[in-house]
């Protein structure tokens, strides 16, 4: 695969159980970082990501060249303690686009 100067990989931001931000990379097993701020985080995040895809040849793996992002709605327990299963009319996001982005 060729790396581009414009290349986007999805990151997942959470907040950690000692008040930091978690900031990881998917498609990238093991990919983790964290700040104590937002920025901090997506900072730390993507030197953690140049330096995971500059030791990928040493390490003996590649990047997907394709993923698709989804969002998946779980069953949930209710007052009874019963799963509460989600609507079947679940929306797939298509790849490259997010919930909100507009249809076109």
């Amino acid at each position: 695969m060729i790396l581009s100067a414009n290349m986007e990989l999805p990151v997942i931001l959470n907040a950690g159980h000692d008040g930091y931000i978690v900031a990881e990379c998917p498609v990238i097993p093991g990919c983790i970082s964290q700040g104590r701020t937002r920025r901090e985080a997506l900072r730390n995040i993507r030197e953690a990501i140049e330096l995971c895809l500059e030791s990928r040849a040493e390490e003996g793996w590649e990047l997907a060249p394709h993923y698709d992002l989804a969002r998946v709605k779980i069953a949930t327990a209710s007052r009874t303690g019963r799963l509460v299963r989600p609507p079947r009319n679940v929306r797939r996001v298509a790849p490259g686009r997010t919930s909100r982005s507009p249809k076109a």
